[in-house]
């Protein structure tokens, strides 16, 4: 079974105490979607009609048996916005929960903000 990801394109210290570094994987773990016309409520998020909500796990070590979640990303994006953004992808997968998800991390690569010296440039997706 393909999984989808984002993987960083460099190893990053991510825990200064330990001095542990990791090349890092992130992975999309839910997108809600509030009342959008067409698209099951899956979760019921207390946001306004038309919200999606986007959260993705940060993991190191990822697939291995020392994998370790270290943080994560959530974006509440606006319908509208999500449509567009949803619409201007090229993607890879064709069922329709796949292509929610991979959309999830293009959105991700694209506005998660600098973590462990890594920019969306650094973060390459994955489907395999």
């Amino acid at each position: 079974m393909a999984q989808q990801r984002l993987v960083s394109d460099k190893s990053v210290l991510y825990d200064a105490q330990t001095q542990q570094s990791s090349v890092l994987t992130a992975i999309a773990r839910n997108v809600n979607m509030e009342d959008i016309e067409g698209m099951p409520a899956y979760y019921n998020t207390g946001l306004p009609s038309g919200s999606v909500v986007l959260s993705v796990q940060i993991y190191a070590d990822y697939g291995t048996e020392n994998q370790m979640p270290i943080n994560g990303y959530t974006a509440n994006v606006n319908e509208d916005v999500w449509d567009n953004f949803y619409a201007s992808q090229s993607l890879q997968t064709t069922e329709l929960f796949d292509q929610v998800m991979e959309t999830a991390l293009y959105y991700t690569q694209e506005n998660i903000p600098v973590m462990y010296g890594l920019s969306g440039s650094n973060w390459n997706y994955f489907n395999n």
